[in-house]
């Protein structure tokens, strides 16, 4: 067979190997760690197609390719966590397997085709918990299955060749499905699991970046502090699915009012929520906080109360400050009958009020 084409194969299994590697330290994927050792491990056999090697270093080389492969499908499929036996089987397979490789003749066909088979199994119960991967995954199999058929040297690279695009496709699926799911995670580490809006943790830290934005373009920062009138009394008559209803329904319908694409509506704690509103003046504040109060009034039978801060922030200020204020607002908005809008005003001023 023409050197050059064992080159060819050489300079694609390395390229196989080196995206393997890059994926599995970015995603910190198994599945492509594995890909990176078999797709390394088919470039060293197609080398060795290459220089002619002695049988000794083929053997090795083709024993390595075994344990890889091997290796690689129980990665890819997860089989231990969902299926020990099989996993088991296919070790035991691979290393009793391992030795007739350096016998050659027969023996090593009979080898082979003892992992191959092994291997469609595997493919094959997998099916059920991995859908998409595992049918790509017999795909690639389709390879070495040509390749048991049919042993000339160029079907056989051909066949690897095969194997290894398919097996990155699968990859790539593994990969991707890792990603959205370590979104998925961090999405719901800013999330109030009962309310599905932001939570505290959300709040405190857009507060501090929204404050740090607000103070060098020195424009207004707003917080509007929300507390559902009569929580408790609600929570203790109608019990705490009632209650965790309405802490659902009040966010939903607090969010919704609120539709510009900075700010922030959060659970602040128990039946406490909490909005930042960046670059707005005062009484386009309020005009938010009163049309929140008036949406919660209007789907009957709940109330809030609201409390509003605003300032633009200076050198040295704090943002806790602006919570401090808001919840005095709060207070007030409460002291004075409830569903009502308070906006917290320097001690000076006369008190504004919104009814």
């Amino acid at each position: 067979m023409n050197p050059a084409v064992f080159a060819a194969f050489a300079g694609f299994f390395v390229a196989l190997s080196l995206a393997g590697a890059i994926s599995a330290q970015l995603n910190r994927s198994r599945a492509s760690a594995a890909y990176a050792v078999l797709a390394a491990v088919a470039a060293a056999n197609a080398c060795d197609g290459l220089f002619q090697s002695a049988f000794v270093l083929s053997a090795t080389l083709v024993s390595l390719y075994a344990v890889a492969i091997a290796a690689f499908a129980l990665g890819l499929l997860r089989t231990p966590r969902y299926d020990r036996t099989v996993s088991w089987i296919l070790a035991g397979v691979v290393l009793i397997n391992l030795p007739l490789v350096f016998v050659g003749g027969v023996p090593h066909e009979v080898a082979f085709d003892a992992l191959l088979a092994m291997l469609v199994v595997v493919g094959a119960r997998a099916l059920s918990y991995e859908g998409p991967i595992a049918i790509l995954y017999l795909i690639a199999l389709a390879g070495p299955v040509f390749n048991a058929i049919v042993t000339a040297p160029p079907a056989f690279l051909g066949g690897i060749a095969w194997e290894a695009a398919f097996f990155a496709y699968a990859v790539a699926l593994r990969s991707r499905g890792i990603q959205m799911e370590r979104d998925r995670f961090e999405r719901l580490a800013y999330l109030d699991p009962l309310t599905g809006v932001s939570n505290r943790r959300t709040f405190d830290e857009t507060l501090v970046r929204m404050w740090n934005v607000a103070r060098r373009a020195k424009v207004p920062i707003a917080v509007a502090m929300v507390d559902i009138d009569h929580f408790k009394r609600l929570n203790d008559t109608r019990g705490h699915q009632v209650g965790d209803e309405c802490l659902r329904r009040v966010a939903a319908l607090c969010s919704s009012a609120l539709r510009r694409a900075g700010d922030c509506f959060a659970r602040y704690g128990g039946e406490e929520f909490a909005a930042i509103l960046v670059n707005i003046d005062l009484d386009h504040a309020v005009t938010l906080a009163e049309h929140m109060r008036k949406v919660v009034e209007r789907d009957g039978g709940i109330t809030i109360s609201v409390g509003i801060a605003s300032r633009v922030p200076a050198p040295g200020d704090d943002p806790l400050a602006l919570i401090a204020d808001a919840d005095d607002a709060l207070y007030r908005a409460k002291h004075e009958g409830r569903n009502r809008v308070r906006v917290a005003v320097p001690p000076t001023a006369s008190p504004l009020t919104v009814t």
